[in-house]
């Protein structure tokens, strides 16, 4: 019985030591696709001790310190793997990615390009170049990259959505508008694309149609707090005081201390002459810093 366990313990051994490096890169993946993170890097990391140029392990390895929020040695390890071959596209795109999580916007732009120029087919990375673009106020470049990761993947929803939101930015309300409308075609259930399409309408001063984007909206998400508030703030425009002051209401309701909603219920009560609740809703406001309440509170509540 010894002899055989012995047999069986150096056969053990043998196999384990004649492990290649593929080997172990193969076991990497495994437990990276079954997102055992801890474990994928174990197996990168004895992979790459026998192939210390082994440019998918770094790769790999960095995917899975990225994934546990190490994004710096992330970056370690996608930079040693573009030492070893600087024209890896995937290693650019989720270095770029790690920096933004660290917030290096101008290094994860420049890793960004560099990804585009070695696949100028890649959609995504000109989206995220873009948003890296938003976050900046750099509008222009931002919707330049937006079109064109739309013209390489023109049904995307969300990039829609972000160009139109860049396009609001720069008042180009029309153009926001039909950047909205875009994202809804392909994605009916986009609640910020109405959210956003009503607020570009109420730009316009077209205060009906922010009203029916409005409705929508609340259909879709009836606990929607800030949709009660800005579809009264529309009412409130065209004169509809008693429709403002219930989604004012219902707003509160949602979200108690949503204090703007306090200050334009105590505004439409005043044009309502309904003064019930009136000094309540000013002293909530006043609260929270909202300088013409004090100002109201002088000529009602004292």
């Amino acid at each position: 019985m010894k002899k055989l366990f012995l047999y069986a313990f150096l056969s053990f051994a043998i196999s384990s030591y004649c492990q290649t490096a593929e080997d172990y890169f193969k076991s990497g993946l495994s437990k990276l696709r079954l997102e055992d993170h801890e474990g994928a890097i174990v197996e990168f990391t004895k992979a790459i001790q026998l192939k210390p140029n082994y440019v998918y392990a770094y790769s790999n390895r960095g995917v899975a310190k990225k994934d546990l929020k190490d994004y710096q040695g992330a970056i370690e390890d996608f930079t040693k793997a573009i030492e070893y071959d600087p024209n890896f596209n995937p290693v650019y795109f989720n270095r770029a990615d790690a920096k933004y999580n660290l917030n290096d916007l101008e290094g994860a732009i420049a890793d960004y390009t560099i990804a585009i120029k070695l696949k100028p087919s890649d959609a995504e990375s000109y989206y995220n170049r873009g948003v890296i673009y938003l976050e900046l106020n750099d509008f222009p470049a931002a919707i330049a990259d937006y079109n064109k990761s739309l013209e390489l993947e023109p049904n995307n929803d969300f990039v829609y959505l972000q160009r139109g939101y860049a396009k609001n930015e720069i008042k180009d309300y029309e153009g926001a508008i039909q950047d909205y409308s875009k994202a809804i075609e392909f994605n009916d259930g986009n609640l910020e694309a109405y959210f956003f399409r009503a607020s570009a309408k109420s730009d316009l001063n077209n205060y009906v149609g922010s009203i029916e984007d409005y409705n929508l909206l609340i259909k879709l998400s009836p606990n929607d707090s800030f949709a009660f508030h800005n579809r009264g703030v529309a009412k409130s425009f065209l004169n509809d005081f008693e429709g403002a002051l219930a989604d004012y209401t219902k707003a509160i309701e949602l979200d108690s201390e949503l204090a703007d909603a306090y200050m334009a219920r105590a505004l439409a009560k005043i044009e309502l002459k309904q003064f019930d609740g009136l000094c309540a809703d000013l002293l909530k406001a006043s609260e929270n810093d909202i300088e013409k309440a004090n100002t109201l509170i002088e000529q009602y509540c004292k």
